[in-house]
């Protein structure tokens, strides 16, 4: 794992929830409810609309696991699917690389 962590997290809602509202609550792993995003700059929204790409880095925490769990509210009654997939990287310009 990259040192501090840093990584892509992608939301991907699939139809016919594409345009759906979403929580995601990201934290290390065993510190669910001690750990607070106020005090790193890294998860800046938690909340969000459809897809959603962002690079994060934590400062406060060096461990190597993670803990998340996603709330997805939806108009339409199918079952839903969304795609979330986290990339770390060692790679400094990692948030470059994404806006390619």
């Amino acid at each position: 794992m990259s040192q501090p962590p840093t990584f892509l997290l992608g939301v991907e809602p699939q139809a016919p929830h594409t345009s759906a509202e979403w929580q995601l609550t990201l934290s290390p792993a065993g510190k669910e409810n001690q750990f607070s995003w106020s005090r790193s700059s890294a998860w800046s929204s938690n909340r969000g609309w459809g897809a959603k790409y962002q690079v994060i880095t934590c400062k406060d925490y060096k461990g190597p696991n993670w803990s998340g769990a996603l709330n997805l509210k939806s108009k339409f009654p199918e079952q839903a699917q969304i795609t979330v997939f986290v990339v770390d990287s060692q790679i400094a310009h990692l948030e470059d690389v994404h806006q390619q």
